[in-house]
């Protein structure tokens, strides 16, 4: 397949790859290394983008901040995700300027619509931002996962098969991340409610965006099961996952999650049932004109429920409604609260992108 002197060429170029890299390694310099790991990425990134998307996908839960490695800047990002997603980023635009065309079915749909009115107003906004670096980047940071996870992708799906690969791909490397905090959450004994908001790190945050994610598969797993488009093996690989998300999530302990897992499954009804939207509409309007009618009663029956975060389920459910005295509920209150008066001195054009939690 090569000439002689194409193997002498590779032979020689390896050999000064080991012996650079064995050089930084003496210096207790390890970066080097990840250099035939770039070099491969960079490969599909001009030859094969689509396996690059498959690739980030894949990252995506086991990536880590940057501050993790490197504590002490003044600025963090998920590595090696976000990097990738700016140079997606970067080769997007350089191909849209090359070949001035796109599918025009994406560019004219009306989700695409709302999402370039979306990028429009943040990038007004961003121009007369209180903090004009930081709602930059937060609308840099939008602009690389809006590229990547939906104008790439709607290109990627057009093969129906790569739907199912692209959420297998998330769930294999979430199941690592699963394992990992299950495995941490065992050293403070399963039911510890205080070490579930940290066992997951530095994977994810907090408890929340970490059961967020769970709940927003779950569904995707029960549809592989009880879809016939999938074979026998599927259905059960999906159902023992499925397993693994429920005892993940109830040893999260993220409320919200599971208020989102019984809406979503509210919202299936509807659909199923084929129930239309008017009557669904009528409905809320109706149960939201009582809310204000009973506020006051309602508040102080919320008021009257003292039952804080627990790790009894029963307890930990009922602490939902607790906005008395409940420190996670009262967080959020509080985050309201902050963004109300936030409106109320900036009206019309805010604080600018990304600066809520600095401002």
């Amino acid at each position: 397949m090569f000439s002689k002197k194409q193997i002498v060429w590779v032979y020689a170029i390896s050999l000064i790859f080991i012996l650079i890299n064995a050089f930084f390694i003496a210096k207790e310099l390890f970066f080097f290394s990840l250099l035939p790991f770039a070099l491969v990425i960079a490969f599909y990134a001009f030859f094969s983008l689509d396996k690059l998307l498959f690739l980030i996908v894949f990252l995506t839960p086991l990536s880590i901040p940057l501050k993790e490695i490197a504590p002490g800047l003044d600025f963090d990002m998920q590595l090696p995700t976000e990097p990738l997603l700016f140079g997606v980023l970067i080769l997007f635009i350089f191909k849209l300027l090359v070949e001035r065309k796109f599918d025009k079915k994406i560019l004219t749909h009306p989700i695409t619509i709302a999402i370039f009115i979306n990028l429009g107003w943040i990038l007004i906004t961003s121009l007369t931002s209180t903090m004009p670096i930081v709602s930059i980047k937060f609308l840099i940071s939008r602009l690389w996962f809006v590229v990547a996870f939906y104008f790439l992708a709607t290109q990627l799906f057009i093969k129906f098969e790569n739907i199912s690969k692209y959420i297998w791909l998330y769930i294999i490397s979430f199941i690592i991340v699963i394992g990992y905090t299950i495995n941490n959450h065992l050293a403070y004994g399963l039911i510890n409610q205080e070490a579930a908001h940290h066992v997951m790190d530095p994977f994810y945050n907090d408890h929340t965006s970490y059961g967020a994610m769970l709940a927003m598969f779950m569904p995707l797993l029960i549809g592989f099961i009880f879809n016939s488009r999938f074979s026998k093996l599927i259905k059960i690989i999906s159902l023992v996952v499925l397993c693994i998300f429920i005892t993940a999530i109830i040893l999260s302990y993220t409320r919200a999650a599971w208020i989102g897992l019984v809406g979503a499954l509210c919202v299936y009804i509807l659909v199923r049932l084929k129930i239309k939207f008017r009557t669904v509409f009528i409905t809320s309007t109706v149960l939201l004109s009582l809310f204000f009618v009973f506020q006051t009663d309602i508040m102080i029956k919320l008021e009257q429920n003292n039952q804080d975060s627990s790790t009894d389920l029963t307890k930990h459910i009922k602490s939902m409604s607790n906005v008395s005295t409940d420190a996670s509920n009262l967080e959020r209150i509080n985050r309201w609260n902050c963004a109300m008066r936030m409106f109320e001195q900036r009206p019309f054009l805010g604080w600018g992108p990304g600066t809520y939690m600095f401002q």
